[in-house]
């Protein structure tokens, strides 16, 4: 999506800031149209920041911290376990026991206690005198324990900026932005940006100037918290940024360099590396560690602590990992993936990674996922959302269900008895989703790009919640090359061509979309892109966000690939009487024709039919190459495919699947108008199968909701439908052989013929036959073409069909789909055939099969 901008308000921009249209079209679209505000976006200052007294009780708060100064009484500092947490605690700790307090620190653990101010964490802090408490990015929840304060005579501060729900616990002073109460102006600080202003009111009340060298720890747990970075929290984190990049502390030093980072510090760098190694030691060990990491003074002990760190790290990946598996094989045995909600329960499973399995899982499966873990009568649990769906107001009409309930939109975390888990599982197989459309918000098209455009983005920065990382819509770029890498081959890098510029795209997580195409030569396709632009070594680097492809020019341009045009244009429609009445009601046919014309009325039938579509195949093998099939020639197209493992419909409401999922999901004969039984023979070799037999019955009662399409007609399938079904066959019989190849003999008299075609069996073979055929023949411009081949020698191959050079073809099976474009002169040699459409396609040309 690439709102519309009011061009004036660009211009304007553009000239009074003296920026490049494109980076004044992004602050118009982010909606910084006055030429002051967006100055000050770019260039924030401390004149953004706020009166901290202006927040609800800080007056009362900092009345009581001073009353505990002035009585040399400890004051407990109870910090959350995450990285907001962990950082507000030592910001908070570090200027007070600068300016003459007496602190102690607490961290609780995640596994052992949980979240929150625990009641029985303050009875004993009680018992050993603490008199004071100021909790850090928690506590606003904490009834029982300020009640319990309160019996034993401690005077308690809250500073949390969690959302409000119900009461306001009566502490003596709770500072909170989000309180309905509380004029304070921005509302969306971090737990240690709520730190940081009491730490503010503190030292104004001291009569101190507050230095920078406190903002390192605000710009680390405020981006870490993925609040927005607008306002204070823009000019907090920008400066921050610049003091982590310097910074003294011992312990951060050392994590920063064992991180290989170098010069300024990014959000992202904070986001994917820093806040993930301190994260790590809360949810596999004790946050205290990553505590002492930051607080330390001693060189040593942080080198023993970052070591610490990581080796926990490794440990959370490893542990992650091994629950993400254990659950999807719970989730495909047990056909979790079928409900709305897919939710999965475990004996044990470490609380410290939930959330994140439950958020790769959502990834997966696309739908909310819940990941409960059971352990000492208790069951904690995780949910993440997808495709927009709004988990919260889920799990909140069973709130009184819950021990303890929080979260938003996406993320959802809570305690719950185990007794009640059968009840919350029972809903979610039958809730209702409605579900929010996410687009993705394009800041500009980029028709050009140089130095300082890059330059001009990092004026921008930092980025994170609020302030993504641009997005760029490239369009009608040529795809030269593609390559993947990385661990399981999810990476992808994309050699690409814009004009007279050639350059990379990369990304990761696009290796299906990757996939969809895979069959097909670079050379034909076209791409759009959306990207984002990222500095890389005094460059940049484009990182793909989105992808679209498609190969329409090769049909479109004259000087492309003429034969590819005449082979590919549809005639079925002049060969098929009644087109229009068939597209109205497409069923009760029984169509069988050439590969190539099928291909052909499967796009009349995609662009043609008004109606949910369902084309139903015997098997993956089947199903997989009739979807290919149709992305190879079309891949502009958005097909769904949906089998025992995949789960992908598509918005168009043309969708492949197996004759299993057909029959494992009844609900899909009411969600479809029309189905199509492609390739009836196959299914026919197989109908004493209990499962096609079970799928017949069904045929038989529906049929009114059917047609069949194949390339072959049976005995079988035409006695099968000819009593219901409109017959039409433009199938070709073609006689064929099959020989041993051993024979150089054989090999001569195959060699004279106008036209044949050849499989082998081991694709090894392929050139010592061509070396014998070329020896035979005498003729040197014999074509060979193999998947294996290096990309440089396939572009010369390239080069020759499209100059129309080609007299003698030959080929494994596995083509780039270059066989589409080529006329009947050729040659095919083919290694085995992985399924009987590759035989039934080489047999309806005339020749020979070796």
């Amino acid at each position: 999506m690439l709102p519309e901008v009011d061009h004036e308000d660009v211009e304007r921009l553009k000239r009074e800031l003296g920026i490049l249209e494109t980076t004044a079209e992004i602050l118009v679209r982010r909606g910084y149209k006055n030429p002051q505000e967006a100055w000050e976006f770019i260039n924030p200052t401390s004149n953004v920041i706020n009166d901290p007294f202006l927040m609800k009780d800080m007056e009362k708060a900092v009345e009581v911290l001073l009353e505990a100064r002035k009585k040399r009484e400890p004051v407990l500092i109870y910090g959350d376990y995450d990285v907001d947490g962990i950082t507000g605690t030592a910001l908070l700790k570090e200027f007070l026991e600068k300016n003459g307090w007496n602190v102690l620190c607490y961290i609780p653990h995640r596994v052992d206690e949980g979240y929150g101010v625990q009641p029985d964490v303050v009875k004993l802090f009680a018992f050993d005198g603490v008199r004071y408490i100021v909790t850090v990015d928690c506590g606003i929840t904490a009834h029982d324990a300020v009640q319990i304060a309160k019996r034993h005579g401690i005077k308690m501060v809250i500073t949390d900026h969690h959302e409000i729900k119900g009461e306001i616990p009566p502490a003596e002073a709770v500072i909170n932005p989000k309180r309905s109460d509380d004029p304070y102006p921005f509302k969306e600080l971090a737990g240690v940006g709520v730190a940081y202003k009491l730490v503010q009111a503190l030292s104004s009340r001291l009569g101190n100037k507050l230095r920078d060298d406190l903002l390192d720890l605000v710009a680390l747990g405020t981006v870490a918290d993925m609040v927005p970075l607008l306002n204070e929290n823009r000019y907090f984190v920008k400066k921050g940024l610049e003091t982590l990049s310097k910074t003294k502390r011992p312990g951060l030093r050392r994590l920063i360099r064992k991180l290989g980072l170098n010069g300024t510090i990014t959000a992202q760098d904070v986001s994917y590396k820093i806040a993930p190694k301190i994260n790590a030691a809360g949810r596999m060990g004790s946050a205290e560690e990553a505590f002492n990491l930051i607080v330390t003074t001693n060189y040593a002990e942080a080198e023993k602590l970052v070591r610490r760190l990581f080796n926990l790290n490794y440990l959370r990946r490893e542990t992650e990992s091994k629950i993400f598996k254990e659950a999807i094989e719970k989730i495909e045995l047990e056909g979790l993936d079928k409900d709305p909600i897919i939710a999965v329960v475990d004996d044990n499973w470490h609380v410290g990674v939930i959330g994140i399995v439950a958020a790769k899982l959502a990834g997966r499966y696309s739908k909310p996922v819940v990941v409960i873990s059971l352990k000492n009568g208790l069951g904690r649990g995780s949910a993440r959302s997808a495709n927009g769906a709004n988990i919260m107001d889920i799990f909140l009409k069973f709130s009184d269900h819950f021990y303890e309930l929080g979260g938003h939109s996406m993320a959802v975390g809570f305690t719950i008895d185990p007794d009640k888990i059968p009840f919350l599982l029972e809903k979610f197989r039958n809730v209702s989703l409605e579900r929010e459309e996410e687009d993705i918000v394009i800041d500009a098209e980029l028709k050009r790009y140089s130095a300082r455009l890059v330059n001009e983005m990092n004026l921008l920065r930092p980025f994170g919640q609020g302030n993504p990382e641009p997005c760029f819509l490239m369009k009608d770029l040529s795809v030269e090359r593609i390559q993947v890498f990385g661990e399981k081959n999810q990476g992808v890098r994309m050699t690409v061509r814009k004009d007279d510029k050639v350059f990379e795209i990369t990304g990761y997580g696009f290796k299906k979309i990757v996939d969809t195409i895979s069959q097909i030569h670079p050379n034909f396709l076209k791409l759009d892109a959306v990207v984002g632009l990222r500095p890389l070594s005094g460059s940049f680097q484009f990182q793909m966000v989105d992808l679209r492809f498609y190969m329409d020019h090769v049909l479109e341009s004259k000087k492309n690939y003429p034969v590819f045009k005449e082979e590919n244009k549809v005639s079925f429609a002049s060969e098929f009487d009644g087109m229009e009445k068939f597209l109205e009601e497409p069923t009760k046919y029984g169509i069988f024709m050439d590969i190539k014309e099928r291909n052909s009325l499967y796009l009349k039938l995609i662009n043609g039919v008004k109606k949910r579509v369902g084309v139903i195949s015997l098997n993956n093998s089947l199903a997989l190459n009739i979807y290919h099939a149709i992305l190879r020639h079309f891949p502009r197209r958005k097909l769904g495919y949906l089998n025992s493992l995949v789960s992908k419909k598509s918005d168009d409401g043309f969708d492949f699947m197996t004759l299993t999922y057909f029959m494992k999901n009844p609900d899909v004969l009411r969600e479809y108008d029309v189905f199509v039984l492609n390739e009836p023979a196959a299914l026919m070799a197989f109908s004493e199968n209990e499962l096609v037999q079970n799928f017949l019955s069904v045929f038989e009662d529906n049929k009114e909701k059917f047609l069949t399409i194949g390339s072959t007609l049976t005995n079988e399938v035409e006695d099968f439908i000819s009593n219901d079904f409109r017959i039409i066959d433009k199938s070709k019989r073609v006689e064929f052989m099959i020989m041993d190849l051993r024979d150089k003999e054989i090999l001569k008299d195959v060699l004279k013929k106008e036209s044949y075609t050849i499989l082998l069996s081991d694709q090894k073979e392929i050139p010592k036959l061509l070396k014998e055929a070329v020896k035979i023949s005498g003729e040197k411009d014999i074509t060979f073409y193999a998947n294996a081949m290096k990309d440089h020698h396939k572009m010369m191959v390239m080069s020759s069909i499209t100059k129309d050079r080609i007299r003698k073809f030959i080929c494994s099976t596995n083509t780039d789909g270059l066989p589409s474009i080529l006329g009947e002169d050729e040659v095919y040699l083919l290694d085995f055939p992985l399924t009987s459409l590759e035989i039934i396609d080489a047999i309806q040309r005339s020749g020979m099969i070796l």
